[in-house]
């Protein structure tokens, strides 16, 4: 599929530019790292957190959505990081994550507009064609 997007491709007289190609990378770091149910119960936590005002939580504030150690958490918190999904901040002993919802927002955004570009219905009709 992320090949789909990366690389130009014909189908008929329909054509894919692969204007995705640039973010790929991210893409795919952004859906392995939130393959994982505890991963997705910790955004929707941050999701949750931010609706009610609460921008920033520590690895304690996020142990009540995970039924899994600490340590657990703290791992799954650095790769929600490293994708791009959480920020993070040190204060004194502490870190303090924060969504990256306008990356996230973005990233999948970009990959819908390019889905739409490649499979808009002016293409479907091509595809009737064939």
């Amino acid at each position: 599929f992320f090949a789909i997007l990366a690389y130009s491709c014909k189908y008929g007289d329909m054509e894919c530019d692969g204007s995705f190609k640039e973010n790929s990378g991210k893409l795919l770091n952004l859906f392995k790292a939130l393959g994982d149910k505890n991963r997705l119960n910790i955004l929707n936590h941050f999701c949750r957190c931010s609706l009610l005002g609460t921008k920033e939580n520590s690895v304690n504030d996020v142990k009540s959505c995970c039924d899994v150690d600490l340590s657990v958490i703290s791992r799954h918190l650095a790769s929600l990081k490293k994708a791009g999904v959480l920020n993070a901040k040190k204060e004194g002993k502490q870190v303090l994550y924060s969504l990256n919802a306008k990356e996230i927002t973005r990233i999948l955004r970009e990959l819908a507009d390019s889905i739409d570009r490649c499979c808009s219905n002016k293409n479907n009709n091509t595809k009737e064609k064939l």
